[in-house]
């Protein structure tokens, strides 16, 4: 029998000792594999990742988990939103004992590739459950399935009346079991932000996206309304057009720099979104006027790359901020701030101090100059009461 663990912070809530599954079996590119629905606690007490260690498991195949990533699934799965769905674990039996796989019958299914039922009946008495070689070892799915089981430290309660998907791979051994691993994780192809960000913008209504992601919602409009500066030149991932024009810039980069200019804009929280989405395109109406020939460049000036947009939020979040408590944050205004900024950077990617500018530190950096050059030619003076 193996020796239990010692409690730790992930200790299950459940002292469930028999598991029942009933799946069918058949091939999956010369693999058996038993596939069918489980309880997600269940899938998660049958199982274990083996962990790589560089001293005490050297053979070990998963990487390090994601505690904030694991307790996000297993709030996914836990949520009472109807609408939910992932793949389905993949799981290998590496040691039998304890495992009782018994014929039930036939299932109809290719003549070339026979199928049947199978009831799996396994004791956990007689498993090995520890991170180090289990019984049954996590392919893929350990962080969906690390806190599946409960959690008292969080106070995470066993997810037995929730059911996912499962493959259980008939007993591969360890080194085509880390090919397959290397497989899912290293061939598949993210998704990209602008792809992420167009599914959010279809899947939640407008109002509710103001609330919820107001720079993506402005982005939006900044790039769907007519007289915007930004119409009709901004790409959402969508597959480029030979025949059409090309687009200036992504959604993603528009919206990084609107987060930053809302974050910096001390009064966007009392701006409804019609008075919010007219201040912003006066911003960069603004810009644009300000600086046209680096707006239609990006190849050689930063200003419309994700440094530029950035740190042109920064300031620019700022500068609303003080504009808009003196009343004067029309389209002229932003342009008369901005022309006396204008002598002050140099966007050329080739310039003195631009080269080797660029993410966050960048942005700031670039942010930093427009604003110590506004703030020496600015004068009380110069703004209409």
């Amino acid at each position: 029998m193996a020796r239990r663990k010692k409690p730790g912070a992930h200790e299950t809530v459940s002292a469930t000792r028999q598991v029942t599954l009933h799946a069918i079996e058949g091939q999956c590119l010369g693999v058996k594999v038993y596939r069918g629905f489980a309880r997600l606690a269940d899938l998660a007490r049958i199982s274990k990742p083996d962990v790589y260690h560089p001293v005490s498991n050297p053979e070990g195949t998963q990487r390090d988990l994601k505690s904030k990533h694991a307790a996000e699934a297993y709030r996914y799965a836990a949520s009472a939103e109807t609408s939910r769905l992932w793949p389905e674990v993949v799981l290998n039996i590496r040691d039998r004992r304890g495992i009782r796989i018994t014929p039930r019958a036939a299932a109809r299914g290719p003549r070339q590739e026979p199928l049947q039922y199978v009831k799996l009946a396994i004791d956990l008495s007689l498993l090995k459950l520890d991170e180090n070689d289990p019984s049954i070892s996590r392919v893929d799915g350990n962080h969906r399935l690390y806190f599946a089981a409960g959690d008292k430290r969080r106070k995470f309660e066993p997810l037995d009346n929730v059911w996912s998907g499962f493959a259980l791979i008939d007993g591969i051994d360890t080194q085509t079991e880390r090919i397959i691993f290397k497989t899912i994780n290293d061939e598949q192809v993210a998704l990209k932000a602008d792809h992420l960000l167009r599914i959010e913008t279809q899947t939640v209504p407008g109002a509710q996206l103001f609330s919820q992601n107001p720079a993506l919602w402005l982005a939006n409009q900044l790039a769907e309304r007519d007289g915007s500066p930004f119409y009709n030149a901004v790409s959402r991932g969508e597959r480029k057009d030979k025949e059409g024009p090309t687009p200036l810039i992504n959604i993603k980069g528009l919206v990084d720099g609107l987060e930053q200019f809302l974050k910096q804009f001390q009064q966007s929280a009392q701006f409804d979104p019609e008075k919010l989405y007219r201040l912003t395109g006066n911003y960069w109406r603004a810009v644009k006027n300000t600086w046209p020939t680096e707006w239609e460049d990006k190849g050689r000036y930063k200003l419309m790359q994700n440094t530029g947009l950035q740190a042109l939020g920064i300031f620019g979040g700022r500068l609303a901020t003080d504009l808009a408590y003196r009343g004067t944050a029309e389209y002229d205004d932003f342009c008369t701030q901005l022309e006396r900024v204008r002598p002050a950077l140099e966007w050329d990617k080739q310039a003195e101090g631009m080269r080797g500018v660029a993410g966050r530190a960048g942005a700031e950096e670039i942010a930093k100059r427009l604003n110590e050059a506004w703030k020496s030619e600015f004068t009380p003076a110069d703004v209409r009461v």
